[in-house]
């Protein structure tokens, strides 16, 4: 390990041409001696101003160095103190609590948090440029006020930020990727100009109104920005979803593993533009919300692995399934099933997938455009409805892993064989 006198000897902070800074610590068994030595040999690399991009990993002091804080480093005439730097990436820090006061950084355009198990806080800034956040596993983090450049939320009493507690960033961030931070809240919401937000294995708080204060919830303005939205293994029961009411510009919303999610919110009613939904291995799911029908942009839905419900249903959507996607279907982008007893979608459709609905009694079909129809790992449906006959456009059939449809199916010889015979093409496997 460096000695303190060596990182000082090394000056880093008069190497002028200095772009990147990369410093790594081996991931051994340190005692405290250990630790209070890597603090202040960090202390002692202190980078030169001009620098670009900063990594730090592996770092197991308690604190980080003081010429990453605000207290140090001003300038003359309070001048931010590494005012070009646009990348800082953070790894494995073991045993910090806090990252508290953060350096002002106008040019910070990404911050990665990753693998910090004792971390509970976070501040800093202002981060006038910052794009992309991302907060990967960090168990203890808790409250984070996150807030845009001299702006506070108004008429919060009693949920104000501590002095000092608040993550101060500005009207650019467009990504933010939470991973593996079940007790992380966000406060007073996530920042407005969100075009792309990932949530993996946290906190439902997360897709919550803003804070009530004084008997009303906060105003703000719509998520206008939102594009694209993937929650997976999130906790509850998904009741607590009425941020998504606000998302009124997303696109495509995918839930994966969201094991205790019970049903879809009725929310969905508001999200006009919404194109692309996938609900994928939410096993505790038991039927879908009417207010999916009301979807008029939906033009794929993909409902997977969810094999609790017993559906039975009209279906309706529409996709583009890509070459080959039967005999590949790990690649297939678009899989379709029906909700349970609920409206009709409204969408028109040309492709339409079912797949890995357990046991449903019974399909209708009412898609007069329907070209292709592909039924997969849908071992409870046991025969194809008489209305399929009448779907004139449809050109191509593939049954896949069904074995009683496959038996009904089979050319000249199956039950259900009047009810496909106009079929260009029939795929059974």
């Amino acid at each position: 390990m460096m000695e303190p006198d060596d990182a000082h000897k090394a000056c880093l902070k008069q190497k002028a041409d200095l772009q990147r800074l990369d410093l790594q610590w081996r991931r051994c068994a340190r005692g405290e001696e250990s630790t209070k030595l890597e603090q202040t040999v960090l202390d002692g690399l202190e980078s030169p101003p001009e620098i670009k991009e900063l990594e730090i990993d592996g770092y197991s002091g308690r604190e980080c160095a003081r010429w990453m804080q605000n207290h140090v480093g001003g300038g003359v005439q309070r001048l931010p103190y590494l005012p070009f730097l646009r990348v800082m990436k953070l790894y494995e820090f073991p045993n910090l609590k806090h990252l508290d006061g953060l350096a002002e950084l106008p040019c910070l355009e990404e911050l990665e948090l990753w693998k910090m198990p004792s971390l509970e806080s976070i501040s800093g800034g202002p981060f006038p440029s910052l794009v992309k956040l991302v907060m990967w596993k960090l168990p203890s983090m808790g409250e984070v006020w996150m807030v845009a450049e001299k702006s506070m939320p108004d008429g919060c009493n009693n949920c104000t930020p501590h002095l000092g507690q608040v993550l101060t960033v500005g009207s650019c961030v467009s990504n933010v990727d939470i991973s593996d931070c079940p007790k992380l809240e966000v406060k007073p919401y996530l920042p407005l100009s969100l075009q792309h937000l990932e949530l993996y294995r946290s906190n439902e708080q997360l897709l919550q109104s803003p804070c009530e204060c004084n008997g009303s919830a906060s105003s703000f303005s719509d998520f206008s920005h939102l594009k694209k939205l993937l929650l997976r293994g999130i906790t509850g029961c998904g009741r607590g979803w009425e941020l998504l009411q606000h998302m009124t510009a997303l696109e495509s919303l995918r839930i994966l593993d969201c094991d205790e999610l019970t049903e879809l919110p009725e929310c969905f009613w508001s999200l006009d533009s919404l194109q692309y939904l996938q609900v994928s291995g939410c096993s505790a799911i038991c039927m879908l919300p009417e207010s999916l029908g009301e979807l008029q942009s939906l033009q794929q839905l993909a409902i997977m692995q969810c094999k609790k419900p017993k559906w039975s249903s009209t279906i309706s959507g529409s996709s583009h399934i890509p070459p080959g996607a039967p005999y590949n279907p790990v690649q297939c982008i678009s899989r379709i099933a029906p909700t349970a007893g609920r409206a009709p979608l409204s969408t028109p459709t040309r492709n339409f997938w079912v797949v890995g609905v357990d046991s449903p009694s019974r399909i209708h079909v009412r898609l007069t455009s329907l070209e292709e129809l592909l039924i997969w790992d849908c071992p409870g449906i046991k025969s194809l409805p008489e209305g399929i006959k009448g779907l004139t456009s449809l050109r191509k059939l593939v049954v896949w892993d069904c074995p009683d449809l496959h038996r009904r199916c089979k050319r000249r010889k199956g039950e259900d064989w009047h009810l496909i015979s106009h079929i260009p093409a029939l795929i059974l496997s």
